[in-house]
């Protein structure tokens, strides 16, 4: 199911874990540590079939969170999900960056390093609209939360992103076509 389904397990790992630790906000610890449980089982099989650790790492850091940074991460992931929803219309842009910018605060303070990725990618792609001349200093940034989180995914995007950058910012013809031959 996992193999078959690589770009789904992502958002039904996050689900998990945000049900996990809104059922320990709760008080419903059984429920918490089943959610867990599964998540877990989940993040491993994920890193058997892709070679990918991005949802190991974020299983053993929750473990060592305390009750105050999971209640962090809540809200980051909340700051975070609003972002991506705000980012697409013109008229939401700067919202979505303030609420990116919140987020990867929040993140960084826990050591989340796929919220850090999310965030940081978030703020890449608002700057192709926002600032262009930040747009490749902003996913340089976001590339190297990415591969600090092993998410192959979000590398494989965002290495086209710097390819984009390459090609029509800085109009840099081979730089463009080195990142993009990386991101396949």
């Amino acid at each position: 199911l996992i193999e078959g389904n690589r770009l789904q397990v992502k958002p039904f790992f996050d689900g998990m874990l945000s049900k996990a630790l809104l059922a320990e906000r709760g008080g419903d610890g059984k429920l918490a540590e089943r959610t867990l449980a599964q998540a877990e089982i989940v993040a491993r099989q994920f890193e058997t079939s892709f070679g990918e650790s991005s949802l190991s790492k974020a299983i053993e850091l929750l473990a060592r969170w305390t009750l105050e940074e999971r209640a962090t991460k809540l809200r980051a992931d909340s700051l975070e999900a609003r972002g991506t929803a705000l980012r697409a219309a013109r008229d939401t842009r700067l919202e979505a960056l303030t609420l990116f910018q919140e987020a990867l605060a929040l993140y960084e303070s826990i050591g989340d390093v796929r919220g850090i990725a999310q965030a940081q990618g978030g703020i890449g792609y608002l700057q192709w609209f926002l600032d262009r001349g930040l747009y490749l200093e902003q996913n340089i940034k976001a590339l190297q939360a990415r591969f600090a989180a092993d998410d192959q995914q979000l590398i494989g995007n965002t290495l086209y992103d710097v390819g984009l950058a390459y090609q029509y910012v800085e109009r840099d013809a081979d730089m463009a076509v080195s990142y993009y031959r990386q991101s396949d």
